[in-house]
């Protein structure tokens, strides 16, 4: 079967980062491990906002990613990522900003 990979990047609540990475890495990855046996491997890691003159971002720029969760798939990342995102019963965080979410599907 064909592998595939899936990133997802996200954003903490302003002021709840650490809160964010916790129940990332210790509730999220290990529900969606026992939920879905397709999934290979999981990597999650922290993002360097960017700056600019040192200054973390320019005035006016919409915040970017503070995490991204690389996946590897067995089968398709497409596929397992329209399961995973209308599955109503996984765990949620108020440390997480789920409009922040954005998705990266690629085969190999």
């Amino acid at each position: 079967m064909t592998r595939s990979v899936l990133a997802v990047l996200a954003r903490a609540v302003p002021g709840r980062l650490e809160e964010f990475r916790r129940w990332y890495d210790e509730v999220h990855i290990p529900e969606l491990r026992s939920r879905y046996p397709e999934i290979v491997e999981v990597e999650r890691h922290d993002v360097a906002r960017p700056t600019v003159d040192g200054v973390p971002e320019a005035d006016g720029a919409p915040p970017g990613p503070d995490s991204v969760a690389i996946y590897l798939v067995e089968g398709s990342a497409s596929d397992l990522w329209s399961r995973m995102s209308t599955d109503r019963t996984l765990s949620t965080s108020k440390a997480f900003d789920y409009s922040s979410v954005r998705v990266i599907c690629g085969s190999g």
